[in-house]
């Protein structure tokens, strides 16, 4: 048994950089905690870190940065702000759903679309005006949803606002966020900080539906825009996260270099799982996730396999809702290193 702190490859929250606990004692030394979100330190700090957040990404120049708590707290806001016009759910999973049904209680225009796990998106709906919502990455079922399957939802509602959930896989593979105009992220996945705080990416199109916005509460749309328009936060974010990314994407290479990383990594983690006798969840490569993946295992021996990680000094995600007692799932984020893949396959090996 190791005396060492575990690496884990849970699929959120999961591994931080090793530069974090620099930024971190940084961040003390500095009080950065100690300035508001009004502060002149605040807003130059949030310009700067869009700056090269945007260039490292590759998001668009005009697209605005914005911060809320969680995705899952995104989702409200977006469902509480378009209460008057219709809403179109895409999904496949449970947190696709889970969004669809907050959208469904909120707004009685809602319309749910459920496609099948190997199956890809298909745009066949009659939808016009209004916002379109999907998860870019399933981390439930370790699916995704292709750029080029974005792209066609964008021409296919050109007219729509095009909301995406891309929790599980912004900073880990490039996507082109041309192709929608509210793109969120919780940062304790791909971008390997800390659980408590979600980026959110917002186009110039937002704009164009602010007359529809619902703005009797509090974290709306518009005001979300028009403070990050100034580099500004509705309410007192989390000033320290907010810190660590801003010093992390100085650090991580451009999107592209990451995105080649990890999908030669997702290449080895399914050629490794079927040399040795694993069989994966999601057999189609036109949909499996490459920053996610999940395992078929026998329901009996899954706690035990989940033992040997542990004592091994590693931590797995059990499976997700309908699949948590027969799959296993193992995180392919930035902040993994080769040794730690080479570690936790070599435990994997003895089953």
């Amino acid at each position: 048994m190791t005396n060492h702190p575990k690496i884990s490859f849970y699929p959120g929250p999961s591994q931080v950089y090793p530069k974090v606990g620099r930024y971190l004692q940084d961040a003390i030394s500095k009080n950065v905690t100690g300035y508001n979100h009004r502060s002149d330190f605040f807003i130059q700090m949030v310009d700067n870190l869009s700056t090269i957040l945007f260039a490292k990404l590759q998001v668009p120049r005009d697209y605005k940065l914005a911060f809320m708590g969680s995705a899952t707290e995104v989702w409200g806001s977006l469902a509480n702000s378009f209460k008057k016009v219709p809403i179109l759910n895409f999904y496949n999973g449970s947190f696709g759903e889970k969004w669809s049904q907050i959208n469904t209680k909120i707004n009685s225009s809602t319309v749910s679309c459920s496609f099948g796990l190997e199956e890809e998106l298909k745009t066949f709906l009659d939808f016009k005006r209004g916002m379109i919502c999907v998860c870019q990455n399933e981390t439930s079922n370790t699916t995704q949803v292709s750029n080029a399957k974005i792209a066609e939802l964008r021409l296919r509602y050109p007219d729509a606002l095009l909301a995406v959930d891309a929790t599980s896989s912004m900073a880990g593979i490039y996507l082109d966020f041309n192709n929608a105009d509210i793109w969120f992220a919780s940062v304790q996945k791909c971008f390997g900080l800390p659980a408590g705080l979600c980026v959110v990416l917002l186009s110039p199109k937002v704009q164009e539906y602010f007359e529809v916005v619902d703005q009797s509460q509090y974290n709306n749309v518009v005001e979300l825009y028009e403070k990050a328009s100034v580099y500004q936060t509705i309410y007192t974010p989390n000033v320290l996260d907010i810190y660590l990314l801003s010093r992390l994407v100085q650090d991580i290479p451009n999107v592209l270099e990451i995105d080649k990383i990890i999908k030669e990594r997702a290449l080895h983690w399914r050629q490794f799982f079927k040399a040795n006798g694993y069989t994966l969840f999601v057999e189609n490569i036109n949909v499996a996730s490459d920053t996610v993946l999940a395992v078929r295992y026998e329901e009996e021996k899954i706690s035990r396999l989940a033992k040997n990680c542990d004592q091994a000094g590693f931590i797995i995600g059990k499976g997700y809702g309908a699949y948590s007692k027969n799959t296993f799932r193992v995180a392919n984020f930035p902040a993994l290193r080769d040794m730690d893949i080479t570690g936790l396959m070599e435990v994997l090996k003895r089953r």
